[in-house]
């Protein structure tokens, strides 16, 4: 099974591009959002228990998903640090010897950024839409940065659409597409 795990800050086209990305590969979209949405219900965002739920539902699908030979799975999050590293260890262990870890790495500028993230379409899945917090969250953790010790396909996506973008990422990662 491959893993495409799309990170970047919040707004800059995850989702948009990993729904693109799932319809050309037939891989399963899995996005973070879900499993945030599901334990925010009832745990604080970023307390212990929040922490711990989240990365272990998403750990277990990713398991499973393994089990019942499923070829792909795309998923999209927010590189929060040296926090989020034990998560991409784990993952990594899951998935090794069956096609492993594909990380592609989305960035903007920053008035796209600022521009997409307040869009309508992010309100339905309950994603953050606020500037001010968005440019809080990118001083607390760099949400632009690559992560360290990995490669990691780049791509600045400011006048890219999300075909050109998966175009960027099957050609770079061998995908066939459906």
């Amino acid at each position: 099974m491959k893993l495409i795990l799309i990170y970047g800050p919040p707004g800059v086209g995850k989702l948009t591009v990993a729904t693109a990305l799932a319809a050309a590969t037939g891989f399963k979209l899995f996005h973070n959002q879900l499993t945030v949405n599901c334990v925010l219900s009832v745990f604080d965002f970023n307390s212990s228990p929040f922490v711990k739920l989240v990365d272990k539902i998403r750990l277990e699908i990713f398991k499973e998903a393994l089990r019942q030979k499923i070829p792909g799975i795309i998923f999209t999050f927010v590189y929060g640090g040296s926090q989020d590293n034990k998560f991409i260890d784990n993952a990594e262990d899951i998935v090794e010897r069956s096609g492993g870890v594909l990380l592609v790495r989305l960035y903007c500028e920053k008035d796209e950024l600022e521009r997409r993230v307040v869009l309508e379409s992010r309100k339905a899945y309950g994603k953050l839409v606020d500037r001010e917090i968005l440019k809080n969250l990118q001083e607390k953790y760099n949400s632009q940065s690559e992560i360290p010790g990995r490669e990691s396909l780049t791509i600045d996506n400011t006048q890219l659409t999300p075909d050109e973008v998966v175009e960027k990422i099957c050609s770079h990662y061998d995908l066939r597409t459906v």
